[in-house]
């Protein structure tokens, strides 16, 4: 961040730091910006999809993911599908819930990933899986991935 404010700075631009709080709207408001950098994707907080939204009512524009991509980053189980379905490759997934027996079919190892969190579990095999799955809530849905 600094490097890209300063950069800025250095060919001339006014630039104006703000933080993600409370006053994000009325200060990006206030600032009426030509445009903002939004660099809320770096960060590993789960709502940064919260930032394109407060610029988006301020009505300004900015750089970086939108709602929707920041919103589908962690949500798996809608966003493999999504992928699967438009054409994209993906590698072979299945969306299962805690809680009923897991698919057939999948090799492992396995990458297992949970709504709303950065990062997954690898699961060597259906042992793994099967420990698992029972720590986590009956009903939760979570992604299971193969591993390339």
């Amino acid at each position: 961040m600094q490097q890209i404010y300063s950069s800025l700075k250095r060919l001339g631009y006014e630039v104006v730091e703000r933080v993600c709080n409370k006053s994000l709207l009325t200060n990006v408001r206030k600032d009426e910006p030509d445009v903002v950098f939004n660099l809320s994707s770096i960060y590993a907080w789960d709502k940064t999809y919260l930032i394109p939204a407060v610029l988006e009512i301020a009505g300004v524009r900015y750089t970086g993911s939108g709602i929707l991509g920041l919103s589908l980053a962690r949500h798996y189980t809608k966003l493999f599908p999504l992928l699967f379905n438009s054409g994209i490759r993906v590698p072979a997934f299945a969306v299962i819930t805690a809680g009923n027996p897991p698919p057939d079919g999948l090799r492992y190892p396995l990458t297992l990933l949970r709504e709303g969190l950065r990062g997954g579990l690898s699961l060597r095999n259906a042992e793994d899986l099967d420990r698992t799955l029972d720590l986590f809530p009956a009903g939760e849905g979570v992604l299971l991935l193969e591993q390339m």
